[in-house]
């Protein structure tokens, strides 16, 4: 009677600068795969304006390795208080950590850790006091995200954002006083995203050969 021989392990070679991901081949959904999420933020933002600015800020999220990812958003606000003819736009990059719970797919809470930094600018309109103006903001800091899954591919996201502005200006408002960017802001944010998910890239399969 012929022995039967153990299971010899078939490695495909993976993708330059792309590890290798174990799998059993025994299932195709449940191969990793590459997330990339995109959605849509409802903002509070201090240190722009005397009263903050308040907008929506769409937003990306790409994977760069196993738990660390970027974030890349953009910002359109508008001041809170009546009578100052201002738009804030911004663009803000950061490089992320993930912490992961142990919870149910579909129902899981993840913290976030991040830190980056946002280039914008105010652009205030003619008033009687002053003709229009624009005033540069950059600032950098960290982040901190709390996402709730509420689906397979849908999440709520609480995110505040602490920054130190390294280039600001004075503008004069409305009435003609003049308003200087503070050097510290505050960032809140209330999002809705969506998980997008491509291939899983090329890994390790195994299989069970019998000899005759």
């Amino acid at each position: 009677m012929d022995a039967a021989a153990p299971p010899v392990t078939i490695t495909q070679p993976s993708d330059a600068g792309r590890p290798a991901v174990p799998w059993t081949g025994a299932d195709e959904s449940s191969r990793p795969a590459h997330a990339v999420d995109v959605g849509i933020a409802s903002f509070f933002r201090s240190g722009v304006a005397s009263g903050g600015v308040v907008g929506l800020s769409p937003f990306v999220t790409d994977e760069l390795g196993r738990e660390v990812f970027l974030r890349m958003a953009a910002a359109i606000g508008q001041p809170t208080e009546s009578g100052l003819h201002m738009t804030w736009v911004a663009g803000r990059l950061d490089t992320c950590s993930e912490t992961l719970g142990n919870y149910a797919p579909g129902s899981g809470i993840r913290l976030d850790l991040c830190g980056g930094a946002s280039v914008g600018a105010a652009f205030i309109g003619t008033s009687a006091a002053s003709p229009a103006q624009s005033v540069p903001l950059i600032d950098l800091g960290p982040s901190v995200d709390l996402r709730a899954e509420i689906g397979p591919h849908a999440a709520l996201l609480l995110r505040g954002a602490f920054g130190l502005a390294i280039a600001r200006d004075q503008f004069v408002d409305q009435t003609g006083a003049t308003y200087e960017v503070p050097l510290a802001n505050v960032d809140l944010q209330v999002a809705l995203s969506w998980t997008l998910s491509s291939a899983a890239p090329d890994a390790p399969l195994t299989a069970s050969m019998r000899q005759p």
